[in-house]
């Protein structure tokens, strides 16, 4: 497995509570800051939301890439059939407002792990929920994450203090 969306390219499904799942595992990110809604990711309507993709087979899994609010902690869930009651936590993805608004990108090793299917989702935060991009790998490439091409969204937008 390898390339920015390689393990992600069969097939990827909502899991209620999403608008807009294409562009969440095209190789592609947004600048990092983006607005968090931007039209780049998919926002998730609801702290259940979820995106699941299937692999097309039994894959080994040891590192993942998110382009996500920044504000927000995601699950990352891998099962090997799909089945309800068989996801099992990959990873947690850890809100990183410190870095600034927006969209912003997360690297995770794991010890590898074999999973037909993959869910990213189920947010906890602010209550506005999004991504941007989610890949997956058989081992971290090198660098880690991989350069992506970066396309075109509003920068984020921070409200600031009143003069007065």
């Amino acid at each position: 497995m390898g390339g920015a969306s390689g393990a992600v390219d069969s097939d990827s499904r909502g899991a209620g509570g999403m608008e807009g799942a294409s562009g969440a595992a095209d190789g592609a990110v947004a600048p990092e800051g983006a607005e968090w809604n931007a039209p780049v990711g998919v926002v998730l309507t609801t702290p259940a939301g979820s995106l699941t993709f299937d692999l097309g087979k039994p894959t080994p899994i040891a590192a993942l890439f998110v382009q996500a609010d920044a504000n927000d902690a995601y699950k990352i869930e891998g099962s090997p059939d799909g089945a309800p009651g068989t996801f099992k936590l990959l990873a947690d993805v850890d809100n990183v407002w410190e870095r600034g608004h927006g969209l912003r990108s997360r690297s995770i090793q794991i010890p590898a792990e074999v999973v037909r299917y993959l869910r990213v989702g189920e947010g906890a935060g602010d209550g506005y929920f999004s991504l941007a991009e989610f890949a997956a790998y058989c081992r971290a490439p090198a660098p880690f994450p991989p350069s992506m091409p970066v396309v075109q969204a509003p920068l984020a937008t921070v409200a600031s203090r009143a003069w007065y």
